[in-house]
């Protein structure tokens, strides 16, 4: 599925419209001309291509377009279309793709061409791989397990997307991490590309990453900036507020702070929720609606971390919204019945109700879909991530938190979006793993040494040190 999106600031007109094309990639660029030039796409010119035997559906988010770099626009087309390209070629090399495109042309031309294991985009990187090199197919090591309180999740997690990725034809390894011996694990499985499946500490922090980047294994998800950041529930705040994305009122407290609570606390009202700085799913979440309740829930949350969060409570809908490299999948709202959207509620069968799509305006839908990217961009996180928002009856929405890995069991969030999207479970699964990709390019191309960008005089060769006084 491909995106093409007028950028904000050359949209002069607000209204925009969506259409869906099953059509050749050759139709791609006449879709795009006709809307620079009527505001509008012949539907009779664009058929489907029965030529080509993979045919993708391709996207336009369009707008009726007053003043628009028309060539940055066919270019960003061109561009997409080879991007596509190379995911169709991938696609022919899958055992169950080879067998059913035997004997036609793309399969010809993808035997002639090699390229690409995944092809899209900036995941280019995977030709670099010796699998790649070797003409063979890429080896998918799915990270699962870890030592953080979310390690039950993260196996559940890692064995539907390995199940999933060994359906489609991958050569997937299941690799199960502890506490020992991480690197070694990693390097004895011979793995090609990371589907990081991993939840919580060492995991979504940018600790494996970082290690990722090291060994030169492209990785799903952010990057370690990326995810240290949107694990850090204080930092991301801040970058909230710093890039003027609503979140509510918060402090930080730690052990110290129980001695003066009352101070710390102050005029801050009740309820409150409290939450560690930096974990996930929910871990050591509570509602408190006393001095003796905030007590508590931060001493459970200092079993977690070394602070603890302390957010109002906000009366409101909990809306969570799904993005896959900066497109939004969709929204789902959240209902718990304990009215608490705990730990217990999101991974206990039947103790949460999930609506999709929410139960807003459609207007309001488009405008919490917006925030939930402008809160992903805040914290540079690409890949599949998910934004929790809360929406209340004032035409208010706050960002809570962005997950950059969102759970993948049966009960989680983000396969719930893609499904109302249309793209079931192993398709967004392969979706997730095409934008693997490294952040860090700590190996340069070029060997060449740095210019340090001085030049010197003709004086100055002749005699470069000079006396000073």
């Amino acid at each position: 599925v491909v995106i093409l999106r007028q950028r904000e600031d050359e949209v002069v007109d607000v209204r925009r419209f969506r259409r869906r094309f099953d059509f050749g990639l050759g139709r791609a660029r006449f879709a795009v001309e006709d809307v620079l030039a009527h505001g509008r796409v012949e539907q009779k010119r664009h058929l489907s291509d029965h030529r080509v035997h993979v045919r993708p559906v391709v996207e336009l988010e369009l707008a009726q377009i007053v003043t628009v770099d028309r060539d940055a626009a066919l270019a960003h087309v061109d561009e997409t279309r080879e991007q596509i390209d190379h995911r169709r070629f991938a696609r022919a090399r899958r055992p169950d793709q080879r067998e059913r495109l035997a004997g036609t042309d793309l399969q010809r031309h993808v035997d002639q061409r090699g390229r690409g294991l995944f092809g899209v985009g900036e995941a280019d990187a995977f030709e670099v791989n010796s699998a790649a090199e070797r003409g063979q197919r890429a080896r998918v090591g799915v990270l699962m397990g870890g030592t953080s309180a979310e390690r039950d999740v993260s196996l559940r997690t890692g064995d539907g997307v390995a199940d999933a990725l060994e359906s489609l034809g991958y050569d997937v390894a299941r690799i199960v991490l502890g506490e020992h011996r991480v690197t070694e694990t990693i390097q004895n499985a011979g793995i090609d590309v990371a589907f990081i499946a991993l939840h919580g500490r060492g995991g979504e922090d940018g600790c494996i990453q970082g290690l990722l980047e090291l060994l030169q294994i492209p990785y799903t998800g952010s990057s370690v900036l990326g995810s240290a950041l949107a694990m850090d529930k204080l930092k991301a705040k801040e970058l909230f507020r710093l890039h003027n994305v609503p979140t509510p009122p918060y402090y930080v407290a730690n052990r110290d702070s129980l001695d003066d609570l009352e101070t710390l606390h102050s005029s801050f009202g009740f309820p409150v929720i409290v939450k560690p700085r930096s974990e996930g799913s929910s871990v050591g979440l509570t509602k408190a609606h006393s001095m003796a309740e905030l007590a508590r829930g931060i001493e459970l949350a200092l079993v977690h971390d070394s602070e603890a969060l302390v957010e109002r409570f906000i009366k409101a809908s909990e809306v969570h919204v799904g993005l896959l490299n900066g497109r939004v999948l969709g929204a789902i709202e959240v209902v718990p019945k304990s009215g608490l959207y705990d730990y217990a509620s999101k991974y206990t069968a039947g103790a949460t109700e999930y609506i999709t799509p929410p139960r807003l305006p459609s207007t309001r839908v488009r405008g919490v879909m917006n925030l939930a990217e402008r809160a992903a961009r805040a914290l540079g996180c690409t890949g599949a991530c998910r934004v929790d928002l809360l929406v209340t009856e004032g035409e208010n929405e706050y960002v809570l938190e962005v997950n950059t890995l969102p759970g993948m069991t049966p009960t989680s969030l983000l396969p719930k979006i893609a499904a109302s999207a249309g793209i079931d479970y192993a398709t967004l699964c392969e979706n997730i793993l095409d934008t693997a990709r490294l952040h860090a390019n700590l190996i340069r191309k070029d060997t060449a040494p740095r210019s340090s960008g001085i030049t010197f005089t003709a004086a100055a060769k002749e005699n470069p040190i000079r006396k000073v006084g």
